[in-house]
């Protein structure tokens, strides 16, 4: 029996070193997924791709829809906005910055189309949405993906 007690202090300080290495990765594994699920179940999406001058921003909107959401794209200042369907609700060329303000937006698949005056890109256009999510009543923003 002593011999048992003097080795057992070895194997449970293992035996706890062990189980608290396993619980950490469980445990950050667990908060990783929960990221992963939340971004997959965010209401609202948005890719953008470039056609030539043009870039066409796709949105997707689960229901329950947000009330309203707010686009914003910001580009290099030397990059124009010639045309936009729908029309842009605010546009500073100086700062790089258009706006959309989409209010009571259905839930489905809506393309934004964006022209501008000379060549672009993609790279160098960065886009995000801002909306209040309705499930939750969190303010949410999300990045286009491209």
């Amino acid at each position: 029996m002593p011999r048992y007690n003097l080795l057992w202090p070895g194997l449970c300080s293992l035996a706890v070193k062990r189980s608290a290495i396993l619980l950490a990765a469980l445990v950050f594994t667990s908060i990783g997924a929960s990221i992963d699920a939340t971004a997959q179940t965010s209401s609202v999406s948005a890719r953008m791709k470039r056609i030539g001058q043009e870039i066409s921003l796709k949105l997707v909107i689960k229901a329950p829809a947000p009330p309203a959401l707010i686009l914003y794209l910001t580009m290099p200042e030397s990059y124009k906005i010639i045309d936009s369907s729908p029309k842009a609700d605010s546009y500073e060329p100086k700062k790089g910055m258009a706006k959309w303000l989409i209010r009571r937006p259905r839930p489905g698949q809506h393309i934004l189309r964006v022209r501008f005056g000379n060549r672009i890109d993609l790279h160098e256009l960065t886009g995000k949405i801002r909306y209040k999510d309705p499930e939750t009543g969190k303010k949410t923003v999300i990045k286009v993906k491209k």
